[in-house]
């Protein structure tokens, strides 16, 4: 059996949370064309939507109002954090690369955050 690795693009994170995140199974990209996942750091300060409009699915910091994921209840658009916290992001990333491993839960979730993306685009429009 095949283990995925999930592939991880990391925005504004400190090089000090990164040697946290090289403990966990994961592999850094170069581009968000390549990630399963979008991880966003707490100093992050461009424009998200340009990072956001691929379609991957985001963890970062509760500021930006996302749902936090709930795979019980198949509920939310993003993995969150809070910012002050490295445990917290730490948790969220892995909490993320544990449901990529589902293929059920990473379909629903990616359902909800582009079902999140179109009505965005909608009323930006």
């Amino acid at each position: 059996m095949e283990i995925k690795i999930a592939k991880i693009f990391f925005v504004g994170v400190e090089s000090k949370l990164l040697k946290e995140f090289k403990k966990l199974p994961l592999e850094a990209v170069d581009s968000l064309e390549q990630a399963d996942i979008l991880f966003v750091g707490k100093d992050f300060d461009e424009d998200l939507v340009d990072y956001l409009s691929l379609g991957v699915v985001p963890v970062l910091p509760e500021k930006y109002g996302f749902i936090d994921y709930n795979p019980v209840m198949e509920i939310g658009d993003a993995f969150n954090y809070t910012a002050e916290s490295e445990i917290s992001a730490v948790y969220a990333l892995s909490r993320a690369i544990e449901n990529h491993k589902f293929i059920y839960d990473w379909k629903s979730i990616q359902s909800n955050f582009n079902t999140r993306l179109k009505l965005t685009k909608k009323t930006l429009v």
